[in-house]
């Protein structure tokens, strides 16, 4: 019965993998399950699968990701939240952008330094999304684990998970980037922690 999110969902990969593990699991209209957000109007040539399977098309939203609140989507909150964050460095984004991502971040008490990549605020934002107890599976950069300005970030999921997990991936999965990847799994969002684990 978890209801799944994507809030970058692009060529759907991760909706799609969703559907697969819900059929498995007997969902004969496992599409009703899955939701989505993305800022490119394209990605909707993707939703086909998604919408044979049970879902409609109100539950894939056209729009700057920033600009939705849980109220704004049906189906919120969700019992899991997956993606792959857009990886934009910090001089290339732009004010109206950055404004929008730090007023988010101020609704939820968060602050994160300016030079913080676009990536980190996406992820922050997509815990509003969660219900309690709920989990958290992410493909990001592996700046996550050493940079100065993701220590608040890395606070704030500990903070928020019962248990945090890191993958490091020993190759790179994206050709567009240099830069190493890892897994983030969190899950009890709500609860207390009571580990950390890295592999």
């Amino acid at each position: 019965d978890t209801t799944i999110l994507d809030p970058s969902f692009g060529g759907c990969a991760f909706l799609y993998a969703a559907l697969q593990t819900l059929r498995q699991r007997g969902l004969e209209q496992p599409g009703r399950q899955v939701y989505g957000v993305d800022i490119d109007p394209e990605a909707r040539a993707y939703l086909g699968p998604l919408l044979e399977a049970g879902g409609t098309a109100d539950q894939f939203v056209i729009a700057d990701f920033f600009e939705i609140r849980p109220n704004d989507l049906e189906g919120a909150p969700f019992g899991a939240v997956v993606g792959n964050p857009p990886y934009v460095r910090h001089h290339a984004i732009d004010d109206a952008t950055y404004r929008r991502a730090a007023a988010s971040l101020a609704e939820m008490g968060l602050g994160i330094p300016g030079r913080a990549s676009y990536w980190a605020f996406f992820l922050l934002h997509s815990l509003r999304f969660l219900c309690v107890n709920g989990r958290l599976a992410m493909a990001l950069p592996g700046s996550l684990l050493h940079t100065d300005y993701a220590a608040p970030v890395r606070k704030h999921l500990v903070e928020s998970f019962r248990r945090v997990t890191v993958v490091l991936l020993k190759e790179r999965i994206f050709q567009d980037t240099q830069e190493e990847t890892i897994v983030l799994l969190a899950e009890g969002r709500g609860q207390p922690n009571d580990t950390i684990v890295s592999s």
